[in-house]
């Protein structure tokens, strides 16, 4: 099946200076595009209401247009991973691949500090009695010492691709999208030896990791 699979995830190949650009131009044009049709809508000018009625009508396409393409599918159809992939794991991909390269190390280190930041995996970790504060302190030795480490766009995005694919193969059940705490059950399963040292050292392997998600799954459900 990994034949089949990869991720491509375009944004990824801008600079973060690019998608802050863009983001922040993309925001400022709908305020304006906003506040125009608002106007135009209160007009005395039947033209102009007419006009502000379109922009008001392509203002709100646009947001739904949006939010709609943002939620992954439902049903898992092979190829590309971004699309079976939550918005808040690709929120948490971004800040960890910035990290990665304004400050230096692994992008699989910067990635784990951001998920053991999430509810979830804090609740595991303390189920499994592990320190959080141990826990994070040894990773962030770990960063520390690899700030004069620089990875390559395309090798962060390697890493990327092997980590989602790992998140997918990992659902031993019906193909869920890939949210972060996928992502925190797959760290162990790739090619990058501090990771691993790290889950090794607190006894967490992947099957560990699952039947506490599991645990946890049932007692809040």
């Amino acid at each position: 099946m990994n034949g089949d699979l990869y991720f491509r995830y375009p944004i990824l190949d801008f600079s973060y200076w690019r998608r802050l650009a863009r983001r922040v131009g993309r925001n400022i044009f709908e305020i304006v595009l906003s506040v125009s049709a608002i106007v135009m809508l209160f007009s005395d000018v039947p033209d102009l209401i007419l006009i502000g009625a379109v922009l008001f009508a392509y203002t709100i396409y646009s947001f739904g247009r949006r939010i709609f393409q943002s939620k992954p599918s439902n049903k898992f159809k092979g190829g590309n991973l971004a699309d079976f992939t939550t918005k808040k794991s690709k929120k948490i991909i971004l800040v960890a691949y910035d990290r990665s390269a304004f400050l230096g190390g692994s992008f699989l280190l910067h990635l784990t500090r951001e998920l053991v930041e999430l509810p979830i995996v804090i609740r595991v970790l303390k189920g499994l009695d592990v320190s959080r504060d141990e826990f994070v302190s040894k990773l962030e030795f770990y960063i520390s010492d690899e700030t004069n480490v620089k990875e390559t766009n395309i090798w962060r995005q390697a890493k990327i691709e092997e980590l989602m694919i790992a998140a997918l193969v990992a659902q031993s059940d019906e193909k869920k999208p890939i949210q972060p705490f996928h992502l925190f059950l797959a760290l162990p399963e790739t090619q990058n030896e501090r990771v691993q040292r790290l889950f090794n050292l607190f006894g967490l392997n992947p099957a560990k990791l699952e039947k506490a998600a599991r645990y946890h799954n049932i007692i809040n459900s």
